[in-house]
């Protein structure tokens, strides 16, 4: 686990940036352009008591600057593998995850706490805000340890941050001292504290009521606009019909990837669930750098 108090830490080397990929990269529908999140030939095979166990077949996708997609699919059906793969929570067994133009499989632990501290803002479905700090001291964490930003800047920031989902009111409040829909809230404020190009959400609108869901599914549609790349995890399919490409996991495999000018098929992942030290051993090193 990633140790939540070593500011002093930095990358030691270079981050490993991808090179040109040998064959054009073949996006969804958007003209050629590069991938932000680009996976290759993925497979992960677990070795367990029972024998080896594969849940990951040569899974190649692309997610291109600027994209919002919605995966969708039952429980155990690979949503959260496909999570580990492109946030570096996990390693494939073979392939290669190249996101935001950095081979991450190539990262060490102090540089993928630098990489993804800075280029992905992860939210969980069940917030993991640091409970003894108020809301807006977990939103100016992430900015203080990644030595983002004017010090004398991130109070005010991370207020902003606050205020654009509707909680700046409650922003010296502790956790426990609100509701569970605020604490999402919260929790997504803080993975915009960076300003990450990719923000990853796990069931952000699980825990909320229909009029917070909607504010929040608002926002990320201004986050889109303004050319951020989301990938948001639903079990909500009247929420996911709103995303412009929609992927549907089943039994360990892409059976769809729509989007809103072309259908597509492709093979996929099976499932793996996060773990409560994996969860958060991720939280943590968005902020210890």
């Amino acid at each position: 686990m990633f140790d939540l108090f070593s500011r002093g830490s930095r990358v030691r080397g270079r981050i490993a940036s991808a090179p040109p990929p040998s064959d054009p990269v073949h996006d969804a529908g958007s003209g050629g352009m590069e991938a932000m999140i680009d996976l290759r030939g993925i497979s992960k095979v677990y070795e367990t008591d029972a024998g080896a166990f594969t849940a990951l077949t040569d899974i190649d996708l692309q997610i291109c600057p600027g994209e919002f997609v919605a995966v969708v699919g039952k429980s155990g059906s690979g949503k959260s593998t496909l999570i580990n793969m492109f946030t570096g929570i996990d390693n494939p067994t073979e392939g290669e995850a190249i996101v935001a133009r950095t081979q991450i499989r190539a990262l060490d632990e102090s540089q993928m706490a630098e990489w993804r501290g800075r280029n992905l803002g992860i939210v969980f479905q069940f917030f993991q805000l640091l409970p003894g700090l108020t809301l807006v001291e977990n939103v100016i964490l992430p900015m203080d340890l990644c030595g983002v930003y004017d010090p004398a800047e991130r109070r005010e920031r991370a207020m902003h941050r606050l205020a654009q989902v509707g909680v700046a009111e409650e922003a010296d409040k502790f956790p426990a001292a609100v509701s569970g829909g605020h604490q999402q809230r919260a929790a997504i404020a803080r993975a915009l504290a960076n300003d990450p190009p990719i923000l990853v959400a796990d069931e952000p609108t699980g825990n909320l009521d229909s009029r917070t869901a909607e504010t929040i599914f608002a926002l990320f549609e201004a986050l889109v606009a303004e050319g951020k790349t989301i990938l948001m995890v639903t079990h909500d399919r009247e929420l996911a019909r709103r995303v412009p490409r929609v992927l549907t996991l089943a039994d360990g495999r892409f059976v769809d990837d729509v989007n809103a000018s072309a259908s597509r098929h492709s093979k996929a992942v099976s499932y793996t669930h996060l773990t409560l030290p994996t969860i958060y051993s991720v939280v943590i090193s968005l902020v210890a750098v």
